[in-house]
């Protein structure tokens, strides 16, 4: 089956295709016989004209019950600004040509329980799998590509076992899809149906009558690692094991015995001035996999009941997840530091239609000598035409106080190139979940938020974007907090520089925060050949005040990559903080990598080679400890395995 391109940016297209009974050989050659019987759609649309993208691709889908198939037919009018760098599995294609293919095999119109693949011309791999998936290939399911560059372009095919998705039992599903690709060098996207500027998920096209076969699980797999290390003056042994069960193929249960914490390289704070604690990424497998299931805030609410960071060891943790219709998933999860302390957490989330959801959340914490804290959540969004409504709530207590209380309700207004949000939050002197991260407490009143933002197909300038938020916030005991605003605007030339300023104005107790900085990025969109600087200058809380940070990362010998961060602060006293890194790729999964840290005169590094992110065995060699703030004599060697 094949379909014209002249699709109606506002309809959603219907596709359907039987299994074929070819033999597809995976190697980046589209031949027409191999793809007799596929669906193939001969053109995508540009989100910012609407209309046909300037380079034609052609994309082809079918599926046996063994895999589905995809394939992509990039032509190029000037093949010679196809940008491919990357060869690291998983990795993010920054600035390159790549194409990509969604599916959410439950057919809900919505992002919840997609997976997204992706393949630059180099033929790297990178993918997002729906459901909670290990990086371990044996957990998480390899799927094949092969991509080729060609006179006039390049093209790529890819092979997804059923056993890599998450997908509800049955015959003829209808499932949603998206194809789409980025162009590297005009830092341009294009997509097939027309899911617009803001890539809504109810524009997917509709996949009909698809039978996959039944979910060939195993239930049970297991991952091991065993880590000798040497630390100062003494040495050791370390070993762990994480068991995965998979009673269905939407829901999974994962136990880990003395998970490996300390090898794992954690986000560093950076040093830009902030009145309130900053938020870590948690990069720990045991708190990622999965941790779609237990979101328990949003962007412009009063914050999360459970922040993972906050558990900073533990002998063992449990947690299960995923779908238990294909509308309602849930999440439970508990961690256990003996002697210590004991968490729990639980999620249940309803996706009631298109453009909506709602959610119930909630924490519990024990500690020795009778400490318990509860804490429940929830929120609420929907979406009609181009207006949202969303709210969360949430109350929280331990055994020497009464409840407390947090919350927000918001509304916003959505249309291409525009967006605008007014937040009414409240979060009561006392509201303080220790498992949580809520940036402010002692505080009610408003924000708002407006941006505008417009991408160019022609002339010397590529995007522009502006935006102001505004503040009104007093204490519960009616002083004022913090009244004002912040404001940026910005442009990204054709040539990939990025120029931005910013102001503020806002006064914090009665005290003026005045600020205005400048941010210049040449190479933009290129992390192989970056370069960029951020200075600002003003006062803050009355005091003057400035700031400057260098950002460079710069790829020598097509191999390696060297970057370097530089930052001082002045508001009263000095800070200064300089970040340089070292990798080093041999293959798309063997590495040495390395890291150096001097945060006002107190220094660490470490140095580590890493064989992993395939299948088989994986093996690290770690220098040092990543995660200390001065250095430490250490040497471990970690052996992960899956069996």
């Amino acid at each position: 089956m094949s379909s014209s391109f002249g699709q109606a940016p506002s309809s959603v297209p219907e596709i359907k295709t039987a299994q074929t009974t070819q033999i597809i050989k995976i190697d980046g050659e589209i031949e027409e016989t191999e793809w007799q019987g596929a669906f193939v759609q001969d053109g995508l649309f540009d989100p910012v004209t609407g209309q046909s993208a300037r380079n034609r691709t052609k994309v082809f889908l079918t599926y046996n019950q063994e895999a589905l198939f995809v394939a992509f037919r990039c032509y190029a009018l000037e093949p010679s600004d196809i940008i491919a760098r990357e060869i690291r599995i998983g990795a993010e294609f920054e600035g390159e040509d790549y194409v990509g293919f969604t599916i959410n095999p439950f057919g809900t119109r919505s992002g919840s329980g997609s997976s997204e693949f992706f393949v630059n011309p180099l033929n790297t791999q990178s993918d997002d799998i729906a459901g909670g998936r290990s990086s371990k290939r044996e957990w998480r399911g390899e799927w094949t590509s092969g991509a080729k560059r060609l006179e006039d372009g390049w093209s790529v095919e890819m092979r997804i076992p059923w056993k890599v998705l998450n997908y509800p039992s049955g015959k003829d599903l209808n499932m949603d899809v998206i194809f789409g690709r980025v162009e590297g060098k005009r830092q341009a996207k294009s997509f097939w149906p027309n899911i617009g500027l803001q890539e809504f998920s109810d524009r997917s096209a509709r996949w009909l009558g698809v039978s996959p076969p039944p979910a060939a699980l195993k239930p049970f797999q297991y991952l091991g690692y065993i880590a000798p290390e040497y630390d100062r003056t003494s040495s050791g042994v370390r070993a762990g094991l994480d068991v995965r069960y998979q009673p269905t193929s939407t829901v999974t249960g994962l136990l880990s015995v003395n998970p490996d914490f300390r090898n794992i390289e954690a986000q560093i704070a950076g040093i830009d001035f902030t009145r309130t604690e900053r938020f870590l990424n948690d990069v720990r497998p045991f708190f990622t996999e999965g941790s779609d299931f237990f979101r328990t805030g949003g962007f412009f609410g009063y914050g999360n009941l459970f922040y993972s960071n906050r558990i900073q060891e533990m002998d063992w943790g449990a947690k299960s997840f995923g779908r238990i219709t294909n509308r309602l998933d849930y999440g439970a999860l508990v961690a256990n530091d003996t002697g210590k302390q004991s968490v729990g957490v639980f999620r249940i989330h309803q996706d009631p239609g298109q453009r909506g959801d709602m959610s119930l959340f909630g924490t519990t914490l024990n500690r020795p000598g009778g400490y318990r804290h509860e804490a429940l959540g929830g929120s609420y969004y929907t979406q009609r035409g181009s207006f949202a409504w969303s709210g969360n709530a949430a109350i929280e207590k331990d055994q020497s106080r009464a409840y407390s209380s947090a919350g927000n309700v918001s509304m916003n207004y959505q249309v291409p190139n525009w967006f605008s949000d007014v937040t009414y939050r409240w979060i009561k002197p006392d509201f303080a979940p220790p498992l949580g991260f809520i940036p402010w407490t002692d505080r009610k009143g408003f924000s708002s938020y407006t941006e505008y933002f417009r991408e160019f197909r022609k002339g010397g300038v590529r995007d522009v974007n502006a935006n102001i938020f505004g503040t009104y916030f007093e204490q519960y005991d009616g002083r004022e907090q913090e009244k004002g605003f912040e404001s940026s605007a910005g442009f990204t030339t054709r040539n990939d520089m990025r120029v931005g300023v910013n102001h503020t104005n806002t006064r914090f107790f009665g005290k003026l925060d005045r600020v205005f900085g400048l941010f210049v990025s040449p190479n933009q969109s290129n992390r192989f050949r970056k370069f960029s600087i951020y200075t600002e200058a003003g006062q803050r809380g009355g005091v003057p005040s400035n700031f400057t940070s260098l950002q460079a990362s710069y790829r020598l010998f097509k191999r390696m990559d060297l970057g370097l961060s530089h930052s001082v602060i002045t508001v009263g006293d000095t800070d200064r903080q300089t970040i340089a890194t070292l990798g080093y790729e041999f293959s798309r999964t063997m590495s040495v990598t390395g890291r150096l840290v001097d945060s006002n005169g107190r220094r660490n590094g470490y140095l580590a080679f890493r064989n992993g992110g395939g299948s088989g065995t994986e093996y690290y060699l770690i220098v040092g400890d990543p995660n200390t703030q001065e250095f430490v004599s250490r040497v471990s060697v970690k052996v992960v395995f899956a069996f």
